[in-house]
């Protein structure tokens, strides 16, 4: 999810530029096609984005980006989506708004709006994530991630007494932050309005994640990488 995530702000931006180029999505048809892989996630993050034209199914031709050739490997703080716009000759300043953005519907913003309302009325409120990366190197088990982590995410959590909405990839009680203000688990809630309900939190609290990349441009962000 946060590769599509950090390209969110692509069609914007490209519209913005060249007010003709048409920008299409692939459907998870197509990506199936490709890939081999069964996924709605460009739904997830382009649905509702008035600058895309389409989900195409098919392509037709050679799909070409060559943003590899001027990649800065020398310099790993740009912005991948900075490095590919390089290639679509934006210049540095025509970079700068290109953080994930996401396009909600009425529908959605109501649903999120009336969740945060019933369960947190007015007042300021987080969101922890704890995803199945938490206290692991590349895929496996490692105890001084785990305790590193665990360290740097209490912290965070000690320094902003607020009540929060949380997803865990397994039982909250069963990690170390079953202490915070517990208002409601986001699991069986749709991933878009989890994603609005994020946008709307004073702070977004993780382990790397992208899903939580998506709401940069919205919240402050705290991630243990």
């Amino acid at each position: 999810i946060g590769d599509w995530g950090i390209i969110s702000a692509i069609p914007r931006l490209l519209k913005e530029k060249y007010p003709d180029c048409k920008v299409y999505i692939p459907s998870s048809l197509l990506v199936k096609k490709i890939f081999g892989v069964d996924t709605n996630l460009m739904y997830d993050i382009f649905n509702n984005n008035p600058y895309v034209d389409d989900f195409r199914d098919s392509i037709e031709g050679e799909i070409f980006h060559d943003h590899y050739r001027i990649y800065n490997k020398d310099n790993k703080n740009i912005p991948l989506v900075e490095q590919i716009l390089k290639f679509w000759q934006f210049k540095e300043k025509e970079c700068k708004d290109s953080q994930p953005e996401l396009y909600w519907t009425d529908e959605e913003i109501e649903l999120g709006n009336k969740i945060i309302k019933k369960y947190v009325g007015d007042q300021n409120f987080g969101c922890l994530l704890i995803s199945k990366r938490f206290g692991t190197q590349k895929g496996q088990p490692d105890k001084k991630t785990l305790q590193r982590e665990t360290k740097v995410l209490t912290e965070v959590l000690n320094n902003n007494n607020l009540p929060y909405f949380y997803w865990s990839y397994k039982p909250l009680k069963t990690t170390p932050f079953n202490f915070i203000n517990k208002i409601l688990n986001l699991r069986h809630i749709s991933l878009r309005v989890q994603l609005y309900i994020k946008s709307k939190a004073k702070i977004n609290i993780s382990n790397q994640c992208g899903t939580n990349h998506l709401v940069v441009r919205y919240s402050k962000i705290y991630e243990s990488q």
